[in-house]
């Protein structure tokens, strides 16, 4: 599951379904205008193995927003992205997938990002290195 929403409430949906499922990888980005991180979360035989990013950020399963069908244009100028952002987003996420189908395992638990600062910092499974 990726979830490339804009919304908490949809993030509530997909933290939902990965609840549900007996084995889910449910790849999270979400982004401001230069900042931003991706959570990779896990679920293994009806047990989360990883935090899905509601678990790492509670405070997202508690937000009262709405889905986007429900908001007018004005509501997204409210929160500019920057392009470099939302690219830095999406590279970290094929990253993750291509870990995922080519080596059969993403030891990346969560990456944040600045393009501001032009800084990444991951967070690797325990026992994991850098490669």
């Amino acid at each position: 599951l990726i979830g490339a929403v804009d919304n908490d409430k949809s993030r509530q949906l997909c933290h939902k379904a990965f609840l549900k499922a007996e084995n889910l990888i449910y790849i999270d980005s979400g982004n401001g205008e230069f900042s931003g991180q991706v959570v990779c979360g896990v679920r293994r035989n009806g047990r989360t193995v990883r935090k899905p990013v509601g678990g790492v950020f509670p405070e997202l399963l508690k937000a009262q927003d709405r889905f986007p069908s429900e908001l007018s244009c004005a509501a997204s100028l409210a929160a500019p992205q920057s392009m470099a952002a939302n690219i830095t987003a999406a590279t970290i996420v094929v990253d993750m997938v291509y870990n995922i189908l080519v080596n059969g395992e993403c030891s990346a638990r969560q990456t944040d990002f600045s393009t501001k600062t032009v800084r990444m910092s991951t967070t690797l499974d325990k026992n994991r290195s850098a490669a």
